[in-house]
This record gives C-alpha cells, structure tokens and sequence, in this order.
C-alpha cells in the first residue's frame, strides 16, 4: 500500500479504538449529535430538487461536450458536441 494510504487506515484505526474507549453516556451523546445533523441535512431544501440532467465537458482543442447524465441507462440524450468560438 502507499503511505497514504496507510497513514488513512492508521487514523481510523486510531479513532475506533478512541471511540471503543469511550464510555458508554458519551457514546450516546455522540449517537444524539449524529442523529439531530442528519435531521438537519434531510430537511435542507437542496436534497429535495433534481439533479440537473446535463453536464458540460469541455474538451482539449476548445470542444464542449454536452450530454445528459443518465444517457449511459436511458439511450435516449446523445452527446452533442459544440466546436468554442475564439
């Protein structure tokens, strides 16, 4: 592995065994702050919209690729590429 990527599992390793450590009312205060945010997250107003269905790519040579996100399951928005004015 990579030192990355194992200064990553030795950080979590860490954590768990903090938290392991815990005692048990400060484990439920954890459990009550992780709850009350994911309330808050569910209600913000962004999580309730769609997604957008196009994505702009622009391409090397000055190409903009514009294509629906869900193409690759529908079939049905080919890309469409735009060759940028300059």
């Amino acid at each position: 592995m990579s030192e990355l990527m194992d200064k990553i599992l030795a950080g979590k390793l860490k954590t768990r065994k903090e938290l392991a450590a815990l005692p048990f009312d400060k484990k439920l205060d954890l459990m009550e702050k992780i709850r009350e945010r994911n309330a808050l997250l569910a209600e913000n107003p962004l999580r309730k919209q769609k997604p957008p269905t196009t994505a702009v790519v622009i391409v090397a040579g000055g190409s903009v690729m514009l294509s629906g996100l869900d193409a690759h399951k529908t079939g049905t928005t080919p890309p469409v590429c735009h060759q940028l004015q300059h």
